[in-house]
This record gives C-alpha cells, sequence and structure tokens, in this order.
C-alpha cells in the first residue's frame, strides 16, 4: 500500500491523535515534528522514527510501548512529501532556473 504524503505539522498531528487513541494516561505526546531522511530507510519511510516523547503526568511503561506502536503504524502509512525536505518548492527554484542573478547583486 503505497504511503500518503504529508507535511511535517500534519505527521506530528497524526502522530498525537494516533498516541491520543491509545494513550494510559491521556497526557503523552510528541512535542515535535520529526526530523526527514537523507534516504529512505529500508521499509521505505522517510522519516526519523527517533522521536522526542513526552510523558505524561500520570505515564506508566505502558506509555512508551504503546508510543512504539503508535510510531511504527505511522510510519507505515505516512510519508513525509516533497517540501519538507526543502524541494518542490515551485516559486523559487523557477525564480532561480529564470533568474540565475537574481538577489545575488549579478543583475543587469
Amino acid at each position: 500500500m503505497p504511503r500518503e504524503e504529508v507535511s511535517l505539522t500534519r505527521l506530528r498531528d497524526i502522530l498525537n491523535a494516533e498516541l491520543t487513541k491509545s494513550d494510559p494516561c491521556g497526557r503523552c505526546s510528541f512535542p515535535r515534528a520529526p526530523g526527514p531522511l537523507k534516504r529512505p530507510d529500508s521499509d521505505g519511510c522517510n522519516w526519523s522514527q527517533d522521536l522526542t516523547f513526552r510523558r505524561g503526568r500520570h505515564a506508566d511503561a505502558t506509555c512508551g510501548e504503546v508510543a512504539e506502536r503508535v510510531v511504527a503504524d505511522v510510519s507505515r502509512r505516512f510519508n513525509l512529501a516533497a517540501e519538507a525536505f526543502g524541494w518542490g518548492r515551485k516559486r523559487g527554484r523557477e525564480s532561480f532556473l529564470t533568474n540565475p542573478g537574481k538577489g545575488l547583486g549579478l543583475e543587469d
């Protein structure tokens, strides 16, 4: 099944929504969006699964286990869109390609 491509912010929101569904204490979260990888991993995921995990006030070991399952599940369903890597910025890229000296003091 192909992965849906989403923005960094949307990926963080998805991770937190999935965590909230299963989190025993209801207060755990992923405060930051995952970082993009230079190359997809062996499973095809293009974002780092090494995330900052904030435990809730009443968290226990189960919360960490749930977080690991959520990350694994979401990594199979979603990838970061090209914009997360700084690619696909058509406007800026086109401007550079059609006006290579623009903004560098090289204009005629």
